[in-house]
């Protein structure tokens, strides 16, 4: 069986897909690896042919490891800045994330953010990083709107409420704290919204 070359295109640029994933260093070597394995023994790989494709692997991890630590670079900006984040729970829906970023991790092939709540986000999974006026804003946005609370005793949403008003409030270390008023009485934060609601009205 004879398995072809890997091209220089593959690995400089790093566009081919194996299914969803980006084809990785680790598939180039496999494929360098089998290939070896499978040569033809009456006609076996040139000395520059291979010198050549290790030259390919090389500058492809190269690259990997610059785009992730640029990556974890633009990662650690976000540290202080408040950011929104959708996150997909399966079966259970999707979750509306707010919070402030206060820490960043690397694991393995991702990059999770810490937030002020404690939970950790990938950070693929934000869609908007906002400044100092963007979460009294999306508070604002909020306003007259039907959201889905979270659910306090397990996953997925909780019950439906309007939000019928916000204000904020400055805690002891001078910050701005965020409050929303809704149909029901209760006074929350913006942790504390699951989603929103896709139709709107009164209850």
């Amino acid at each position: 069986m004879s398995i072809a070359g890997v091209t220089e295109t593959t690995a400089s640029s790093n566009i081919h897909k194996t299914g969803n994933h980006p084809l990785g260093k680790d598939d180039f070597l496999k494929i360098l690896v089998a290939q070896l394995q499978n040569q033809d023994p009456t006609k076996p790989m040139e000395d520059t042919q291979f010198i050549s494709q290790m030259a390919q692997f090389s500058s492809l991890e190269q690259m990997q490891n610059v785009s992730k630590t640029n990556s974890l670079q633009q990662a650690m900006m976000s540290i202080g800045n408040d950011v929104k984040a959708d996150i997909s729970n399966g079966s259970n829906g999707q979750e509306l994330v707010f919070g402030r970023v206060v820490g960043v991790q690397p694991k393995g092939d991702d990059i999770y953010l810490t937030l002020d709540s404690g939970r950790q986000i990938k950070d693929s999974e934000v869609n908007t990083l906002m400044g100092p006026e963007g979460m009294l804003q999306e508070a604002r946005n909020l306003v007259g709107k039907n959201i889905y609370l979270k659910n306090p005793n397990g996953p997925g949403h909780g019950k439906e409420v309007q939000v019928i008003n916000e204000k904020t409030n400055t805690d002891e270390k001078g910050r701005t704290q965020i409050e929303l008023q809704t149909s029901d009485g209760q006074a929350i934060g913006m942790k504390d919204i699951w989603n929103v609601a896709a139709d709107t009205g009164k209850l």
